[in-house]
C-alpha cells in the first residue's frame, strides 16, 4: 500500500510504498478510491512517526510510535481503524484540493508497488 511521507524539515512529499497482507490493502484501496490519503511523517530529531489516514479537512484514523519494528503493527491497526470509522460515517468521500494530482500520485505509487512484489 502506499503511503505520502512529508520530509523534515522542509515538508517536501515523497510516495512511500510498504507491504501489508493482501486484506489490509483492499481496505486501503477501498479508501483511497473514494479520496482518503495514508501520510507518515517522522520526525528525526526524537525517531517518532505519526501515521494518518486523511483527507484536509479530518483525521479518520492515527498512530504516533518509533521509528523501529512497531511501525508495521501500527500501520495494520491505522488501515483497519480508519476503515471502521469510514463505515462507521456512512463511507463519506474525502475532501480534496487536487484530485487529479491525489490520482496520479497515487497511480505512480501503485505501479511502483506492482514492481515490487514481482520482485
Amino acid at each position: 500500500m502506499t503511503f505520502t511521507q512529508f520530509m523534515f524539515p522542509n515538508g517536501h512529499r515523497k510516495v512511500e510504498v510498504i507491504d501489508v497482507p493482501d486484506d489490509v490493502e483492499a481496505l486501503a484501496t477501498e479508501l483511497n478510491r473514494v479520496g482518503w490519503q495514508f501520510e507518515i511523517e517522522c520526525n528525526p530529531r526524537n525517531n517518532v512517526i505519526t501515521i494518518d489516514c486523511c483527507d484536509i479537512d479530518e483525521q479518520l484514523a492515527s498512530r504516533v510510535c518509533r521509528n523501529d519494528k512497531q511501525v508495521p503493527v501500527k500501520v495494520l491497526e491505522l488501515v483497519r481503524e480508519a476503515h471502521e470509522h469510514w463505515i462507521a460515517r456512512g463511507k463519506p468521500n474525502a475532501v480534496v484540493h487536487n484530485p487529479s494530482f491525489i490520482r496520479a500520485e497515487r497511480e505512480d505509487a501503485e505501479d511502483k508497488a506492482a514492481k515490487t512484489k514481482a520482485n
